[in-house]
């Protein structure tokens, strides 16, 4: 009786906090898509809008029977007391120009460190010089404020949530915890609805809890077929969704596609659907030193981020120790122990292929007496992957192509092929039986069934044409070196 009673307390104080905005964890949102229901697509809906509700901060708990949550007064509570922020925009002040601010603020300008975006920093200090407003942050929140720190816009900084996801939160039952906060959305479910939502969760969070079961090991032809953003399930989100090579047609990956031996990818696939992915990350079986080691990942969201990282630990793999395109030498073995490699070497078959990927960690491609290299580190006539359009440089090349003689097209951005003139890249064009009506006199219109539209005879119904300017080879002549 107790717990029944402290349970509807706690459904009342959610449905009677002040206006917010909605939020839920990742986890969270990531199990409702999980669950074929009206509710979670209502609810997933209004994620991250502001509503006329309170903010709740819902998360999963301890077991698939209950949810966790936070109100809006102790998430306001802890932001003001922690006084932590996240980087959103990684341009710190560090001109000479700003001697004045620096000296103001306490800050040595030797002493700067230039953050990342997305590192979490203490604000021990705030000032208004020239008419804007700057914060001095320590990025060692545990070492606040002695750790190292930067002087930066405070506009280009937001709350961190960090601690409003582990810290004062209290648990609720998941049907009493989703009926509460549908009613406070202004949404309504009948009970046969919550009950069947309520038994798919615990279905679907027991299912979940299989972490690994999604990760796929793939090799070949698969790993271009994965770069493309008609993979992702969410093609806009995250670094994922962020990814310079979303675009780019499969060949432009053929460096890793025609060395299986010793480059593939892991990929983790959607629980909602298995033929999209939310993950991918390049595996490479380095020859110095001798590990299997995990490049950059690239996820949607930073919890499935860390599940690459849990994965690689749990199979004996090494991955970068900052997930971004550095070349830095820092990596971390699966025990989780973080060191310094001078050298990341891998060998590859072939050292010249028709396009090459923007590459992050492995960068620079060599002749290795009888082997092509890719290694982190430049050596002498060393070749730079370090371009969105496919192309390689060198530090005595051209400083148009880099050495490489050609040029991206850039009417087509490199692939070769445009939207077809014709029917705009839809494949479709109006019926020209029916005008588009989808019917004649007759009755339905037989040439293109009732659906107003037939295939684009121009592309054949690919949408696609090849481009005229590089006549679809995706390159030309570079216009200064010839």
């Amino acid at each position: 009786m107790i717990t029944g009673y402290l349970e509807f307390l706690l459904e009342r104080r959610i449905m009677s906090m002040n206006e917010a905005v909605v939020r839920f964890s990742d986890r969270f949102s990531d199990l409702l898509r999980m669950v074929d229901s009206p509710i979670s697509a209502a609810l997933l809906s209004k994620r991250d809008e502001d509503q006329p509700v309170k903010t709740n901060y819902f998360d999963l708990s301890k077991d698939g029977d209950h949810l966790s949550f936070l109100t809006d007064a102790k998430a306001r509570q802890m932001s003001e007391r922690t006084r932590k922020v996240v980087v959103t925009n990684a341009a710190p002040v560090v001109s000479y120009n700003y001697s004045d601010l620096f000296k103001h603020m306490g800050l040595e300008r030797a002493d700067l460190r230039i953050p990342e975006d997305n590192d979490v920093g203490v604000v021990v200090g705030e000032a208004t010089w020239r008419g804007r407003d700057y914060l001095r942050l320590a990025l060692d929140p545990d070492r606040a404020p002695e750790g190292p720190g930067c002087i930066i816009l405070k506009s280009f900084t937001a709350p961190s949530e960090d601690d409003l996801w582990t810290k004062g939160r209290q648990d609720i039952r998941v049907g009493r915890g989703v009926r509460a906060l549908a009613a406070s959305l202004g949404l309504e479910f009948t009970d046969a609805q919550l009950e069947d939502f309520v038994n798919k969760f615990k279905a679907n969070y027991e299912r979940a809890n299989d972490a690994f079961r999604n990760f796929e090991v793939i090799k070949g032809p698969e790993i271009g077929r994965m770069y493309h953003e008609k993979m992702y399930q969410d093609p806009e989100r995250g670094d994922l969704g962020t990814s310079c090579m979303k675009a780019k047609p499969e060949w432009f990956f053929d460096i890793y596609s025609k060395n299986p031996g010793v480059c593939k990818m892991v990929v983790l696939r959607s629980s909602s659907d298995p033929n999209k992915i939310v993950g991918r990350a390049l595996l490479w079986r380095l020859k110095t030193p001798d590990i299997s080691f995990m490049d950059r990942i690239y996820a949607n969201t930073p919890t499935q981020m860390q599940l690459f990282r849990e994965y690689a630990k749990a199979n004996g793999i090494w991955h970068k120790a900052a997930n971004n395109n550095s070349t830095s030498g820092y990596i971390v073995d699966p025990s989780g122990r973080e060191m310094r490699v001078d050298k990341l070497v891998v060998e590859i078959d072939n050292l010249n292929y028709k396009a090459y990927p923007y590459m992050d960690t492995l960068r620079y491609l060599a002749d290795g007496h009888g082997k092509a290299t890719l290694s982190n580190e430049e050596s002498d006539g060393c070749r730079g992957l370090d371009d969105t359009m496919g192309r390689w440089s060198t530090d005595d090349g051209c400083d148009t192509c880099g050495g490489s003689g050609r040029e991206g097209c850039e009417d087509c951005m490199g692939t070769g092929t445009m939207d077809c003139w014709q029917c705009g890249g839809d494949g479709k064009t109006l019926c020209g039986n029916c005008d588009g009506d989808g019917v004649t006199d007759n009755g339905r219109c037989v040439s293109c069934g009732g659906s107003g539209e037939t295939e684009c005879e121009e592309c054949d119904g690919t949408g696609r044409n090849e481009c005229p300017r590089c006549d679809g080879d995706g390159w030309l002549d570079c216009a200064d070196c010839g």
